[in-house]
């Protein structure tokens, strides 16, 4: 047939050019299914008959990838490349969009098709967890190897906050561990600043030792907030417990409305209600339109026809609006702004077409309109929730 022609044809050019197989018929520019269709030798009309949720299509994808060598990522794929991501981010790197995007690109490079959107979450997770762990161990090996510098710590984090074994003479402060230790911590950093500012490479002991400032500082601070308070007479406010009114029934059987006043009421979880009363001769409220739960097959064939149409206010809000083949408006997709460059853009944000709700941002156009379209998807084969309302 054609359109099965067509259909593996495209999924066979997204495949090595993406690396992962389309999920909506929405991802295939119409540019490349028309020079597509025509190398093929069918109408590019054609795809529009190929379901890719069928089990053809399914079967299609198995022949692809003993074809090219892509495979599905599995649970030791995910174990190895956490651990391939930890040998790349564990000295240099730790924003989540930059370890993502070296993820991708190892998956693209072993062949692996990337899993759901949770799985990457959890590989990610896990490698800039192992990629801590193992850079407090390196610290703490440096800090073992140098001299009593256990104890220094120790002194420093476990110093009496109350200042009673502070009252020392110039020459025991010149002793104290505490003061010693801040002074090596204070020695580092600008031994480390220098070295930046020359353009030198950092001492790997020097950036251990000003790594492990904040940590120390936190625990001293954990230690000495209760004890300072206690000192200066502050309440802790952690452990207070609200006053409770007493009545005394016996002398006061009927407390007044000034003494005792109701909780407000809840909110009702029927919105359509209104609080305010209502005018004589309004008339009774109906319940409002139901929308239509639809197949996964019914809702993906809409979302197969949608394209994307300048909105009647573009010039201003660079807004596009996805709608389907039968006038079905799925969402909005808009340009997301705070970045820093000229333009100020950092991605692009949709939301759907009866939300208020904005989603983003994401890195282009075409992956905000398929995230739109899937989470349309999502939204119309959702169990309809019952309401109440009143008759």
């Amino acid at each position: 047939m054609p359109s099965t022609r067509l259909g593996f044809a495209a999924q066979l050019k997204f495949l090595t050019r993406r690396g992962r197989f389309p999920k909506l018929r929405l991802e295939l520019p119409p540019d490349a299914v028309e020079l597509v269709a025509k190398q093929v030798g069918v109408a590019a009309a054609e795809l529009g008959f190929y379901d890719f949720t069928s089990r053809a299509a399914k079967r299609h994808r198995s022949e692809l990838r003993d074809l090219t060598g892509w495979h599905e990522c599995t649970t030791t794929d995910q174990v190895k490349l956490a651990s391939q991501l930890v040998d790349v981010i564990r000295h240099d790197e730790r924003r989540e969009e930059q370890v993502r995007a070296e993820l991708m690109r190892q998956m693209r490079e072993d062949l692996i098709e990337p899993p759901t959107a949770a799985q990457i979450n959890t590989v990610i997770r896990s490698a800039l967890h192992q990629a801590d762990e193992r850079a407090i161990a390196e610290v703490a090996a440096r800090l073992t190897r140098e001299e009593d510098c256990p104890r220094r710590l120790d002194a420093l984090v476990f110093t009496d906050p109350t200042g009673d074994n502070t009252a020392k003479d110039d020459e025991d402060d010149a002793l104290d561990p505490a003061t010693e230790l801040a002074d090596t911590l204070a020695g580092a950093a600008r031994r480390l600043a220098g070295a930046l500012n020359a353009g030198l490479p950092a001492d790997g002991f020097d950036l251990g030792v000003v790594a492990r400032i904040p940590v120390v500082l936190a625990a001293r601070a954990r230690q000495a907030a209760p004890a300072a308070q206690a000192l200066h007479g502050i309440p802790d406010h952690r452990s207070k417990v609200p006053a409770v009114a007493v009545v005394d029934l016996a002398t006061d059987p009927t407390p007044s409305r000034a003494k005792v006043q109701a909780p407000p009421p809840e909110p009702s979880r029927d919105d359509s209600v209104p609080s305010s009363p209502q005018p004589a001769g309004t008339p009774a409220m109906t319940a409002p339109a139901r929308r239509k739960r639809l197949s996964q097959k019914a809702a993906r064939a809409v979302a197969d026809s949608a394209r994307l149409f300048k909105d009647a206010d573009h010039r201003d809000t660079h807004r596009w609006n996805l709608i389907a083949e039968d006038g079905t408006v799925l969402g909005h997709v808009e340009p997301s702004y705070g970045g820093t460059g000229r333009t100020g853009r950092n991605g692009w944000n949709y939301h759907l077409a009866d939300s208020p709700a904005v989603s983003g941002p994401y890195k282009t156009r075409e992956d905000a309109t398929l995230q739109c379209a899937l989470a349309w998807i999502r939204v119309a084969t959702a169990p309809l929730r019952r309401t109440l309302t009143v008759d």
